[in-house]
């Protein structure tokens, strides 16, 4: 423990979300839906203390600009800040150019796919098999090297889980020796980090999904496709092209991703 308190700091910006995949009727195929969570992560306090500012400093500057001055997204923006299933293109585009310039920042995604709607306490229990999936491995990166902050975005049937969540992965470490996380929830529009995380996760799905659609319409392809989705480097991103909004979205935050990865459900998790 006294070692610990000399150890810099590593913030963990966590939320999750739900993509259905804009499927024709007659086109639905492998998957329909995209359930996902992800984190911002941002190592030492400096780096958060500049991030936070300059966040700030946007967030003013887009409640301000004269095309949003009479219309219901400035005062939403204020109030809880931005988020990607209702911002309009001119609110949205000053936060992806941000995430795309911004050095000090970490995304980490996972994911399963359904063909099916999930909801209910069968969604929370889908929530938390990927929340534990992705602290699991934060845990292990960050465990020797830093005292650990988690920040959950609010999720009703998780807010009180969280802390006996993460509490499971620090448990499952070997060595432990340092001090536990802390884990904090935050209300929305709390954190713009928190933000971030929804439009990284969002956007990302909605890359998903356009590969899906995309593909469907090649005959002889196989699924293979999404072995190249994430490529780190290209023109194409699976089947998706390069003037998709997917695409471009992705090219401002993909040179700060840390892990993408599918995750498999237990047949319990959705009995």
């Amino acid at each position: 423990m006294e070692m610990s308190q000399h150890l810099p700091q590593v913030f963990v910006y966590a939320d999750e979300s739900e993509y259905k995949i804009p499927w024709k009727k007659e086109e639905a195929r492998r998957i329909s839906y995209v359930y996902a969570v992800g984190a911002v992560v941002v190592e030492g306090e400096d780096s958060l203390a500049d991030l936070d500012a300059k966040l700030k400093e946007l967030r003013e500057e887009v409640v301000n600009d004269r095309s949003i001055t009479n219309h219901e997204e400035r005062f939403r923006l204020e109030e809880s800040g931005w988020h990607l299933t209702e911002d309009q293109l001119s609110t949205a585009f000053p936060l992806w150019r941000f995430m795309g310039q911004s050095v000090g920042i970490k995304y980490h995604y996972r994911y399963v796919e359904t063909l099916e709607k999930v909801d209910g306490p069968k969604l929370s229990r889908v929530y938390a098999v990927l929340h534990a999936a992705l602290a699991k491995d934060l845990v292990r990166r960050y465990a020797e090297d830093y005292v650990v902050e988690f920040n959950f975005e609010e999720y009703t049937d998780l807010n009180s889980p969280f802390e006996r969540l993460i509490q499971f992965c620090v448990d499952q470490s070997d060595g432990w020796d340092i001090q536990a996380p802390t884990v904090n929830v935050v209300k929305k529009g709390q954190s713009d980090l928190s933000s971030i995380a929804d439009y990284m996760i969002l956007g990302i799905s909605r890359l998903i999904g356009q590969n899906e659609i995309a593909c469907g319409a090649v005959f002889d392809c196989s699924g293979q496709c999404r072995g190249t989705l994430f490529n780190s480097a290209g023109p194409v991103l699976g089947h998706v092209i390069s003037k998709s909004s997917e695409f471009r979205n992705f090219e401002y935050i993909r040179a700060s991703i840390s892990s993408i990865s599918r995750v498999r459900l237990h047949t319990g998790v959705l009995s």
